[in-house]
């Protein structure tokens, strides 16, 4: 996993958490709490998944970033929190293992929702 420092997993919680207007609670660790998915900006995509179910058939997942802007990929995982996994470049690509069943959401550098994936539906997602 690679780490832009646009969509640093700190900053990226930071930013959705501020962006929603939601307050955050520092833990005893310093780790700010992770937000929930909803707590995105979701102009422009449809989350249909809350969260990641678990189980099923392992899966590649190959994302294409069609943008002239970077996309941070998250991944929403089993209680519905996002988990910052890979900042994609512009006309980029990215590509992770995971299993089917799972959701996944793209936002971008204003932490607007850009794209939302469940593995279910295929094996790769352009992100436009």
């Amino acid at each position: 996993m690679t780490e832009h420092r646009r969509f640093s997993r700190t900053a990226a919680t930071i930013a959705v958490v501020i962006a929603a207007g939601v307050c955050t609670m520092v833990l005893a660790t310093g780790a700010p709490a992770q937000p929930r998915a909803h707590a995105a900006k979701a102009s422009a995509c449809r989350i249909t998944l809350r969260r990641s179910v678990g189980g099923g058939a392992t899966a590649k997942v190959l994302w294409v970033n069609s943008r002239s802007s970077a996309v941070g990929v998250y991944w929403l995982n089993y209680t519905g929190f996002l988990v910052y996994y890979e900042s994609i470049a512009p006309h980029g690509t990215f590509t992770q293992s995971t299993f089917r069943d799972q959701a996944w959401v793209m936002l971008n550098g204003s932490f607007d929702c850009v794209g939302f994936f469940d593995t279910s539906k295929g094996s790769k997602y352009v992100i436009r």
